[in-house]
């Protein structure tokens, strides 16, 4: 089963609602994948980005562009999931 990671900075409004839209599509299309989010600055109450998070992952959505630096040094030791911009992936997989 295929993880999926939906990173923000505080995990309170966009990581935690992609996730959501994804879950519902995930579940709607009877997909055999897991979604998760998490934020990099996120309190603990909050599910802050870890390095187990990473580990799990098999694509990662950042929110900002930025973020794109930050997780490859949080998951240095790991394997490399593929990493998107969400809004790149929505735009490259929605195109004609």
């Amino acid at each position: 089963m295929e993880t999926y990671l939906f990173i923000c900075y505080a995990n309170r409004n966009r990581s935690p609602t992609a996730a959501g839209v994804c879950r519902k599509l995930v579940n709607k299309r009877k997909l055999e994948i897991k979604v998760k989010s998490a934020g990099i600055d996120a309190d603990d109450d909050r599910n802050p980005l870890s390095d187990f998070l990473l580990e799990e992952a098999d694509v990662v959505f950042v929110m900002e562009r930025g973020m794109l630096k930050i997780v490859p040094k949080n998951n240095a030791k790991h394997k490399k999931p593929t990493v998107w911009t969400f809004l790149t992936f929505i735009v490259k997989t929605t195109q004609n």
